[in-house]
This record gives structure tokens, C-alpha cells and sequence, in this order.
């Protein structure tokens, strides 16, 4: 079903072909038949993960899982309520659980604290501690155990960085195992650095 502006026109391509801008530059256009996803076996790195939390992944899922395992970057670009968490969070818990730290960068502060509610539950599960926010209205308290005990950050690329957050000057959080870093989430307006530690 096409959103309420596109009514009345019966495709996409019928709207967009309808635009002065964009009349005959659609070169090849085909709608895909419906399919339901489809649950995959996965036994990997991370399959005592999904286990303990009662998950089956679906075919995508666990085609970036195995991807993510093999070592390779992946981006996931599926619509919302897609799977897409899934992918960073099995990863993220297994090296929890190894008492490995990681920092997840999120562009909001409200979708870096919508995943740390389910993080922190997913982590309740398999018995691990140290899921903290760490960004500019995290109270120094947090903040201190974050960098003393914390194993999964959850932050965006203002706060990462030691000029714009304060917290951050102290350094990272000390842990005995290495970290990993996780862009959650892509935004057009983009442009920020990678997150530097002093």
C-alpha cells in the first residue's frame, strides 16, 4: 500500500516517472513477490548468545552474523523492525561475556537509550553487568562506573570524542579485553570523525 501523498498513482515508479526531474530516467524497475522471512540455522561464534536469549535468527540475520564473525564490516540496510540490532547485539553480549568492552555510537541520544533498555535485558539474561549510557547528561557517578567496570557503552560521536564531552577525558573504560566499535547507525547529515581516545 502506498503512503497517503502517493495515492492515486498505482507504483512508485508511476510518482517518480510523474516528476519533470525524474521522467524517463528509470531505466529498469520490478516488484518483488512478498516473502515471509525465514528463520536459518546458525551455529557460530555467537550462537551460545541467541540460545541463552531464546532467539532464531532469520536468513539476513544470520548471513551477517557469519559475515561479522569472519571479520568483515557489514552494513544492514533493511526498514525498521527489521532485525537489523540483532546483527551488533549477539556480537557485542559474546564479548561481554569474554569481558571485552565495546562502544556503540549512536547519532541520538534517545536511540542510544531505546537500545540501552534492551541491551540491558538481553545482558540480564546471560548474567553480565556493565551496560552503561555514557554521553553529556550521564551523572558522574555512572559516568565513573562506566570507565571502571562498564563493557558496553552506548554513546553517539559528540560525546565519544574529548573535546565535546568532558566525561571522556579520563580515558575509556579499563578492561582486559579489546574493544569493539559499533556505528549503529547512519544519518545524511553524517561528517563526524572517527572517536578518538586521548
Amino acid at each position: 500500500m502506498l503512503p497517503e501523498p502517493l495515492r492515486g498513482y498505482s507504483s512508485y515508479r508511476e510518482w517518480l516517472e510523474a516528476e519533470e526531474e525524474f521522467k524517463g530516467r528509470v531505466v529498469f524497475a520490478r516488484l518483488l513477490p512478498k516473502a515471509p522471512p525465514r528463520p536459518a540455522p546458525y551455529e557460530g561464534a555467537f550462537a551460545g548468545v541467541l540460545r541463552a536469549l531464546g532467539l532464531t535468527p532469520y536468513l539476513h540475520q544470520q548471513r551477517a552474523l557469519k559475515r561479522v564473525e569472519a571479520g568483515a564490516n557489514v552494513v544492514l540496510a533493511y526498514p525498521t523492525a527489521a532485525g537489523k540490532s540483532l546483527v551488533y547485539q549477539a556480537p557485542v553480549l559474546q564479548a561481554a561475556l569474554e569481558g571485552a568492552t565495546s562502544l556503540l555510537l549512536f547519532p541520538t541520544k534517545a536511540l542510544a537509550h531505546d537500545q540501552l533498555r534492551r541491551l540491558r535485558a538481553m545482558a540480564q539474561v546471560l548474567g553480565v553487568e556493565g551496560v552503561f549510557p555514557y554521553d553529556g547528561d550521564t551523572p558522574s557517578a555512572t559516568r565513573r562506573q562506566a570507565r571502571e567496570r562498564g563493557l558496553v557503552l552506548l554513546s553517539n560521536p559528540t560525546c565519544s570524542t574529548t573535546a565535546s564531552c568532558p566525561a571522556t577525558r579520563t580515558g575509556p573504560p579499563s578492561s582486559p579485553g579489546s574493544a569493539t566499535w559499533c556505528w549503529t547507525s547512519s544519518t545524511p547529515t553524517g561528517g563526524c570523525s572517527a572517536p578518538t581516545w586521548p
